[in-house]
């Protein structure tokens, strides 16, 4: 102002009362020149902004409060202003993604790093929004984490306010839901998988009591309830295990239960630790049951000296079963073709694409099973 260079200023001063109190004043000083430039009178005006400044503080705490709150909050948050510069991160968005502090300066710093190819695509949403401040806006977006793994996210982004220095806040909060959007593809498709066997269920009940009717007419009922029971033994194993596979020795004794007692003496059961799929452990347990039924009625079971040995191996890549009977009955091929037939021979081939070998033997039935082992055997 000497110096004639301007003619007024402008500052807040903090000034103290003679009782030591704190005042915040407005202090603006303009000056009267005489003709030659030099200054001839000030003039002070002091405007008491105490109340004022105290709502900025108050405002400014505030804002602290709720950027420590966002940093600490236990959903990704990220907090930037309209010119795209991220003002604050959640600890727990830089967890999930890896990416630090440092690498998320910008907007444009976490679309690059984010969302790849699609990242030119996303930033200009981001500048939509801050452009036309609409009301929350959610989106589902995959994000790709810095170790490289993609993640699903839901986010909702919204206009926050007017920070005390003018900028324009906005808020985006995410939520991880690729494990939410798995288990809900994975419920679907066991939707469609308890639909596929359904049918597929009422079809092989359809054809065993449509060919137990045609073939043994004479003793329906109590075959045809034989053969559903063997099937619900089957159903109750793929049950307690989830539908994740059965054991091969489980499934050998719940077909045998009826001979349980003989277990270990007259009929051997043997072989290695091995699960079947569910459409083999279906199709072999039915014909396990037919094999079982048949050696008690005719068979090596149907004597007090008949012996039966049941057991499996893997050999490379190719399962093999096999049933074998002896010290019973002589063996003579069946006359007619029945549905028992039909079971223990087709239906085991067709299910695990394998070849079966039924011999009637003199000293005894031989029925062996083999096939690929992936078409037989749960995969691990």
């Amino acid at each position: 102002m000497r110096d004639g260079k301007i003619d007024r200023y402008d500052a807040d001063k903090r000034y103290l009362r003679k009782d030591g109190a704190i005042v915040w004043a407005r202090l603006t000083v303009s000056c009267v020149r005489k003709s030659d430039g030099s200054i001839d009178y000030l003039v002070t005006v002091v405007e008491d902004i105490s109340a004022r400044r105290h709502a900025e503080q108050e405002l400014r705490k505030s804002e602290e409060r709720f950027r420590s709150s966002l940093l600490h909050s236990p959903l990704p948050v990220l907090m930037y202003d309209d010119r795209e510069q991220i003002l604050a991160v959640s600890q727990s968005w830089l967890e999930k993604t890896g990416y630090s502090r440092e690498e998320l300066r910008r907007i444009e710093d976490w679309t690059t790093r984010a969302y790849g190819e699609r990242s030119g695509e996303v930033l200009e949403y981001i500048r939509r929004i801050i452009s036309t401040e609409p009301k929350a806006q959610p989106t589902e977006l995959i994000i790709h984490t810095k170790d490289g793994h993609e993640r699903l996210w839901n986010f909702v982004a919204s206009a926050l306010g007017t920070q005390s220095d003018g900028r324009r806040l906005f808020v985006s909060i995410a939520q991880d839901a690729t494990e939410r959007k798995a288990h809900e593809e994975q419920v679907q498709l066991l939707m469609r998988e308890v639909s596929h066997r359904a049918k597929n269920m009422l079809s092989l009940v359809q054809a065993i009591a449509r060919q137990t009717a045609a073939r043994e007419p004479e003793d329906f009922i109590g075959r045809f309830t034989e053969r559903i029971q063997a099937l619900a033994a089957n159903q109750d194993l793929l049950v307690r295990n989830k539908w994740q596979g059965v054991d091969t020795e489980d499934l050998v004794r719940s077909q045998l239960a009826h001979f349980a007692d003989l277990i270990g003496s007259r009929i051997t059961v043997h072989g290695p630790k091995l699960r079947l799929n569910a459409a083999a452990a279906q199709a072999i347990g039915l014909a396990l049951h037919e094999l079982a039924t048949n050696a008690g009625k005719y068979g090596a079971l149907s004597t007090d000296a008949g012996r039966v040995d049941v057991g499996w191996r893997l050999g490379g890549d190719i399962f093999a079963m096999s049933w074998t009977e002896r010290n019973g009955p002589p063996v003579r091929r069946p006359e007619r073709r029945g549905f028992g037939s039909t079971v223990i021979d087709s239906m085991a081939k067709r299910s695990v694409s394998g070849e079966v070998q039924l011999d009637y033997a003199p000293l005894g039935l031989e029925w062996r099973l083999t096939c690929p082992a992936a078409n037989a055997l749960e995969r691990r």
